[in-house]
């Protein structure tokens, strides 16, 4: 039997299931809605996890002794010697002297027009010319652009480049038609210096007008005669600091003052510069800073997931949530409470400049940060100042004992505190699985839900298919019955017009 409500009977069957399904799905929309929050309650935690995170990260910056040990040099001769500082330099002042700078290794080939003159040769199976030499080891295969022509200066100066022998080639106009090739070394010192191998051709000699195995500088009058060479000798740099004399390949030196760059600039044997190293504070203080920040950023997202606001009747996605009070509790207690009882002088935030708007049990939980509190507390006692933060300074390190859960320090006493809760498995690990679970949980309902709602409107669709069956054939009944008293009363009218007629 068909369950088509067709409506021949008059009936509105197909409203009426309509309405009942509405009535029936109530209890899902319910789910529906329980699943949509549950889901935003989730995103949330989410939000906090990632916030959480982001809190302890800047806890790493703050436990680094380079954070609370970076300086900053000056030199009094930029001419000379300039200086940038580093972590873990000692504060003071160092005279420098420089009586040479490092220099690389420039050779140039002969005065030559462009293209060079020469019988140049070039085959392709073997990938090799009449040309090929060597650089550093390395085999320059020279390769003209223009096929069946000598390569130019700057076919020369590509090949070159191209086989990264550790120089760099260039051409430079001498005159109207006069050129060089010029090949400098990419590093300073003498152990860079430029190695030729013309052992293959004499395409150096004859061809550039390069000795490959000179070693002796170019004077101005061989420059001014036209010969190829040396230009700039491979040299190390030769440099005094407090009277002891050092060498470098390099002008950037690293290790001659400890956490100091020194970059030489000039040679001047009767001048002498002073790099002046002082405590820089901003690197701390840019790391204190971005933690403030970021603690701030926890607690107003905690406080706004928890509110309820009065006036729209609206509550935030977590509000009463009893473990993300506990989280937002104790972060304020411990900032509050004592970080260190070793670091003396200072053993509390608010002794260098972090303190709360109001109190712990104050309205906001906000941190301020006094930056002038904070540097005259590092220039008095820098050591006290980083232990406070559980960074080690001076060989004096806070302690940090997980066996015993003795903490030490800001960073290791909240580091100690949120790890459990955002590290994988752990609290919020075990949120965010009871969420899921329970989104599960509400999706299997809706489904198994959804599946009854489809067996309960078969059901109505097929008792009022019945009934309008039923309804439809009283009705065809009924027309039947009209149409036999309309008939017999047509009968009846027309013998009494018959008698009337006969009489």
């Amino acid at each position: 039997m068909s369950n088509a409500l067709t409506g021949l009977s008059g009936y509105d069957f197909s409203g009426i299931v309509s309405s009942m399904m509405q009535a029936y799905k109530l209890p899902e929309t319910q789910m529906q809605t329980q699943e949509s929050t549950l889901q935003t309650q989730q995103n949330a935690w989410h939000d906090v996890n990632t916030r959480l995170s982001a809190l302890d990260a800047t806890l790493t910056t703050l436990e680094s002794s380079d954070t609370w040990t970076a300086t900053t040099a000056s030199s009094s001769d930029t001419n000379i010697v300039t200086a940038t500082g580093g972590s873990g330099a000692l504060p003071g002042t160092y005279s420098v002297n420089v009586n040479n700078i490092a220099t690389a290794e420039v050779v140039v080939s002969q005065e030559v027009s462009d293209p060079p003159s020469g019988t140049y040769t070039y085959t392709s199976s073997s990938d090799s010319s009449s040309w090929d030499f060597g650089i550093n080891g390395k085999k320059v295969v020279i390769r003209s652009s223009t096929s069946g022509s000598n390569p130019s200066l700057t076919d020369i100066a590509n090949s070159i480049n191209r086989a990264q022998a550790g120089v760099t080639a260039s051409v430079i106009q001498v005159s109207s038609d006069k050129y060089r090739l010029s090949i400098t070394s990419n590093k300073t010192g003498k152990d860079n210096a430029i190695t030729f191998d013309d052992s293959l051709t004499n395409s150096l000699q004859n061809v550039l007008g390069i000795n490959a195995s000179s070693t002796t500088v170019l004077s101005q009058t061989d420059l001014d005669n036209g010969l190829g060479g040396i230009t700039q000798a491979a040299l190390d740099a030769q440099f005094k600091v407090n009277g002891v004399s050092i060498s470098s390949a390099s002008n950037t030196v690293t290790t001659a003052i400890q956490g100091i760059t020194l970059n030489l600039t000039g040679a001047s044997s009767s001048t002498t510069a002073t790099v002046a190293v002082t405590a820089d504070p901003s690197v701390a203080e840019k790391a204190v800073q971005a933690f403030v920040d970021q603690y701030n950023s926890v607690q107003s997202f905690i406080a706004t997931e928890l509110n309820y606001d009065t006036t729209t009747k609206t509550a935030g996605d977590l509000f009463g949530d009893a473990q993300l009070q506990d989280i937002q509790s104790r972060l304020r207690g411990m900032l509050g409470g004592i970080i260190n009882k070793s670091s003396s002088p200072y053993t509390l935030l608010s002794d260098v400049g972090i303190s709360t708007s109001a109190d712990n049990f104050g309205e906001s939980a906000a941190l301020s940060f006094d930056k002038g509190t904070f540097e005259k507390a590092f220039a008095d006692n820098p050591q006290s100042v980083a232990n406070l933060f559980s960074a080690s300074y001076n060989g004096v390190t806070p302690e940090n004992d997980t066996v015993h859960n003795i903490y030490e320090g800001l960073g290791n006493t909240l580091h100690a505190y949120l790890n459990p809760i955002i590290m994988y498995g752990g609290t919020l690990s075990e949120i965010d699985d009871s969420y899921n679970r329970q989104i599960k949980d509400v999706q299997d309902q809706i489904d198994d839900f959804e599946q009854r709602a489809t067996d309960y409107e078969t059901m109505l669709n097929a008792k009022f298919a019945n009934l309008e069956t039923v309804l439809a054939g009283l009705n065809s009944q009924g027309t039947w019955l009209s149409s036999q008293i309309a008939a017999m009363s047509g009968s009846s009218s027309s013998s009494s017009s018959s008698k009337s007629s006969s009489s």
